[in-house]
């Protein structure tokens, strides 16, 4: 049995991990560990991320590096598309953050706004927008 004789607590919102590819233009985007425990660029829209990597790092991270990542809170997000102030965002297949559409999760919301490519704050966040009416959801007034 373990036991524990300090307290684990980390208020840090951000942590640092090893590169498993080489990332260039990183800062901004979005993130996920590998199988190996390492940070991978998200390549999957809407995938779920671990954060977001900060944009105090290299502009070139080689494999092994260290990459700092924003576990939480709010940060910089690096834009695949417009969105403007309290735009939901997900994720796109390069890692960037893009406007999210009914059904889909989101991820961040826009606190400021931009263009593709531009930097943008936000605040992380982890929910899925309800899918709308003409894709079968939305809510039903049937009682039986």
């Amino acid at each position: 049995m373990s036991q524990f004789l300090t307290n684990a607590i980390n208020p840090s919102p951000t942590i640092a991990a090893p590169a498993g590819e080489k990332i260039t233009g990183g800062g901004g985007k979005a993130v996920k560990f590998d199988e190996n425990g390492n940070i991978t660029l998200c390549d999957t829209a809407g995938e779920k991320i671990l954060g977001i990597i900060t944009i105090d790092n290299d502009d070139i991270v080689e494999v092994g590096d260290d990459v700092s990542v924003q576990i939480k809170d709010g940060g910089v997000a690096r834009l695949g598309g417009d969105c403007t102030y309290m735009d939901e965002l997900t994720t796109d297949a390069n890692g960037a953050f893009v406007k999210a559409a009914a059904g889909q999760a989101v991820r961040a919301i826009a606190l400021s706004s931009g263009g593709s490519g531009a930097l943008c704050r936000v605040m992380m966040c982890n929910y899925t927008l309800a899918p709308s009416s003409s894709q079968g959801g939305g809510q039903s007034d049937n009682q039986g």
